[in-house]
């Protein structure tokens, strides 16, 4: 257990602590006290939350504003409560503005009554933290994530051997190192010892000197100045001295028990954070095995594809480790269930060394939790080396003296040799989890030379590294490289049956996302667990597409690296998420309208780049920097082959071009542009402020003045209907509802007296109808009314009418040629 409290409330913590000792809770109690003097006191925080499983916060003014609390406490504490793996307990001990407090006003605190203990009685004191304790024992007694799953394994017997022949490598090595240097430092010492025995003589006789000339002050005055000189130069060659004599502090940590015994709790603690999922949308935190399908990964990253068209072959993710037998990088698009798959690959490892023959060790590492700075030797220990003795819980402490730079080399290689040793003698998968996650580049850089040292220097011990595609372009030797394919057909219904609980709700709910505008996003598991989520609350998908367009992207942009505590810096400064979104925007519409595409190869993607770089005070030259950073980053776009781009959706293409064209100063109007973008312009109504309004204009005042064609509108009334767009009662609306019927109905888009209708789509006509009963049957009737009347019936079924008057702000057509079945609907 975590104690954190403020030294003004050491009554109350006292208090606790004696009704935790009064049922002799099975617990191990951490707090301030157990830092000895000299310890690394941050270090020693943060390893004490790391092992916790229950928190306990004694909460008042003083406890609010440390600044050791706030800054290295809290943000740990929620992080590992996020993920499951910590209960936090708060106990409100004096009256403070703890509500106004963002992350303590979402956890539910002690007393329930919330009236701090210094407002209480004796007596209710007392019963507040009676049953504080015992909600702690009782959490102390709930069994382990390995005996709750079946993931109980038995503790090595073999591991303290391997500990021990492992150090005591090191320790010969390092007793060689000190031999060779005091061979070196032996003839220093020498010089040195002669220097000081010649300095001594030289003040003895200086000394006979001074006593000699006591007479003579000139004389006298120099040599008292000699003597200051030969004095400091005395006490410079001691230090010297006793610094080659000086002992060379290692200390190697805990015991090889201790080692044992904490490498079992861990194992406990990352099968915690591997059994269960978690988002914001979604009611409850969720069972992996009760979720997860078994998903695919390309034998190789589809950005190396020749072209689009290369078939690249697949296998399940299950095969990954008996498909090869060098290392693995484990490439994914964000979203794709990369954190999901480890998380079951180390599960799966501990069920196989439960039954394996000799015992492998799952580690898990995760490259976010390396952003922190770290101490000094950190510069010996390198990026991975020291995390992962850390991770095999042996803490090396480096004393000052070892730390002279002409150790350091020789130092450098003895992590390296103790890592590599240790990791291979037990077996170890060691999981690297999000590359990506690492912010800065010096971090990566030395990573990624870590990596290709151990990925050459492990025989035994298997890497298997995580990473968004854009993020990891480095070949390392040993190292096979595979990425997590889209879902299929078969695996979204999975899915939707794992997590909906039936078969007969997730036939409903696949049926319902198959025929939205949005269905291409649910090939990535993130969306598709997020759309489930709210179909799950809500018992149907949103009605509104737009809604999981803009989920989607914040997902992808922000949001889900919000949930997860992750920051990522930007090569620009101005980059944030909405400058990305922004970027994004004009990027898709100056490619669908420029260059009238969905995929683009780069001489494509540089044009269009050239022409918005000025609107975002972007460097002319640097398009694979900024396209590298918004492929890692969010994953909306992907490199799909050799010099080959495409976004990562079509509908999220689509949407981010209306994004853009509903913020221009006006709508474009030459037909060129607008025969490329129907899909968006439909979009581009759904999510304008005034859909109705915006109707109006695009239907009376843009599309009648142009001569579209027939496909144009039978693509942009089509998704105008998939988009559910609310006109309201709006009758200009109406009007412009029937004009664009009629402008779909004649042929070369035009509606006059010389105009010839056509057969429309009736599936289509019919849903048109039915969607906009309300508004075509009363404000669509008057609106029609005041403006045509009925002139003749052609033999194709179409009713024509004529213009009667020209209403204000707007451009009739002359004529109409209208459906019965729509006529009919006005009529009624």
């Amino acid at each position: 257990m975590f104690l954190s409290y403020s030294h003004k409330d050491n009554d109350w913590k006292q208090q606790l602590v004696t009704h935790l000792e009064a049922i002799r809770a099975p617990l191990d109690l951490w707090d301030e006290t157990r830092i000895a003097p000299g310890d690394a006191w941050k270090d020693a925080i943060r390893a004490a939350i790391d092992d916790a499983t229950v928190a306990i916060l004694i909460i008042s003014a003083d406890f609010l504003s440390s600044k050791l609390v706030a800054g290295e406490e809290i943000p740990r504490l929620l992080a590992r409560r996020h993920g499951h793996e910590l209960r936090v307990i708060p106990i409100i001990a004096r009256a403070c503005q703890w509500q106004r407090i963002q992350w303590l006003e979402k956890i539910e605190v002690r007393p329930r009554c919330k009236t701090p203990l210094a407002a209480l009685t004796a007596h209710q004191v007392d019963e507040v933290l009676s049953s504080v304790a015992g909600e702690v024992v009782d959490l102390a007694q709930v069994p382990s994530p390995r005996q709750q799953t079946g993931l109980d394994i038995a503790e090595p017997t073999h591991l303290d051997a391997v500990l021990e022949e492992a150090l005591a490598r090191l320790a010969g090595r390092l007793v060689k190192l000190f031999e060779e240097k005091d061979q070196q430092d032996g003839v220093a010492r020498h010089k040195l010892n002669t220097e000081l025995k010649e300095a001594r003589k030289a003040l003895t006789n200086l000394n006979d000197d001074l006593a000699q000339k006591r007479e003579d002050s000139a004389g006298h005055k120099e040599l008292m100045l000699r003597a200051e000189r030969l004095n400091a130069q005395l006490r410079q060659l001691q230090a010297r001295y006793a610094s080659l004599l000086g002992q060379r502090a290692l200390d190697l940590g805990p015991s090889i028990q201790e080692v044992r015994s904490t490498l079992m709790k861990d194992l406990d603690k990352t099968a915690r954070w591997a059994q269960q999922v978690n988002f914001l949308d979604a009611r409850k935190s969720r069972d992996l095995e009760h979720i997860y399908i078994h998903l695919d990964v390309f034998l190789y990253p589809r950005r190396i594809r020749a072209t689009r068209e290369e078939i690249i072959s697949k296998i399940p993710f299950e095969q990954l480790l008996t498909h090869t037998t060098n290392h693995v990088a484990l490439l994914g698009q964000p979203g794709a269930g990369k954190t999901t798959s480890i998380k079951r690959l180390f599960l799966t490892l501990i069920r196989q060394s439960r039954d394996a023959p000799s015992f492998t060790l799952p580690l898990v590492l995760r490259f976010r939790d390396l952003n922190s700075p770290t101490k000094d030797s950190s510069i010996i220990a390198g990026v991975l080396y020291g995390p992962l003795l850390g991770a095999l819980r042996i803490h090396v402490d480096i004393g000052e003296k070892l730390l002279r730079d002409d150790y350091r080399p020789e130092l450098r290689d003895y992590y390296r040799i103790l890592v590599t040793s240790l990791l291979d003698a037990l077996n170890a998968t060691v999981i690297l989890d999000g590359f990506d996650e690492l912010v800065e580049e010096r971090s990566r850089d030395a990573a990624i030379a870590e990596i290709r040292e151990l990925a050459l220097n492990l025989s035994r011990a298997r890497l298997v590294l995580t990473s968004r595609t854009g993020d990891f372009n480095f070949s390392v030797d040993r190292m096979d490289q595979f990425e997590i394919a889209p879902l299929a057909p078969e695996q979204i219904s999975n899915f939707a049956t794992k997590w909906l609980g039936g078969t007969t709700q997730a036939q409903e709910f696949v049926a319902q996302v198959a025929s939205s505008p949005f269905n291409d996003t649910t090939i990535r598991p993130l969306s598709l667990a997020h759309i489930c989520a709210i179909y799950e609350r809500a018992g149907s998908i949103p009605d509104k597409p737009k809604a999981v367009y803009r989920k989607v992207v914040g997902l992808l942009l922000e949001e889900w690296d919000e949930q997860r505590s992750v920051r990522r810096s930007s090569v620009y400064q101005n980059f944030t998420p909405d400058r990305k979104f922004e970027f994004l925007a004009a990027l898709a519409f100056v490619l669908t309208t420029t260059f009238g595409t969905s995929t683009f190869n780069t001489e494509t993607l540089t044009r269009a780049y050239r022409i918005i770089h000025p609107w975002f005070g972007l460097p002319s030259n640097d398009v694979n920097y900024v396209v590298s950073e918004i492929e890692g980053h969010t994953g909306l776009f992907l490199r799909i082959g050799y010099e080959q781009f495409e976004f990562a959706h079509k509908s999220l293409q689509e949407y981010l071009a209306a994004e853009y064209i509903v913020r221009l100063p006006e709508i474009p109007r030459d037909s060129a542009t607008l025969c490329r973008v129907p899909n968006e312009l439909a979009i581009t109504v759904a999510i304008s402020s005034d859909a109705a309004g915006y109707l109006s204009i695009i239907a009376l005042d843009v599309f009648h003045r142009q001569q579209l064609p027939r496909a144009f509108y039978d693509v942009f009334i089509d998704r105008l209907l998939s988009e559910h767009v609310d006109l309201g009662l709006d009758s200009t609306a109406a009007l412009a509802l029937t004009v664009l019927v009629s402008l779909w109905s004649c042929k070369g888009g035009r509606s006059d007296a010389k105009s010839t209708p056509n057969e429309v789509s009736a599936v289509t006509l019919d849903r048109l109808c039915d969607q906009f009963t309300t508004l075509l049957r009363g404000p669509g009737r008057d609106a029609v009314e005041r403006n045509y009347v009925e002139c003749a019936t052609h033999p194709s079924g179409f009713v024509e009418m004529k213009r009667i008057q020209q209403p204000k702000g707007h451009r009739l057509p002359t004529r109409l040629f209208l459906p019965k079945r729509l006529v009919r609907l006005l009529r009624q």
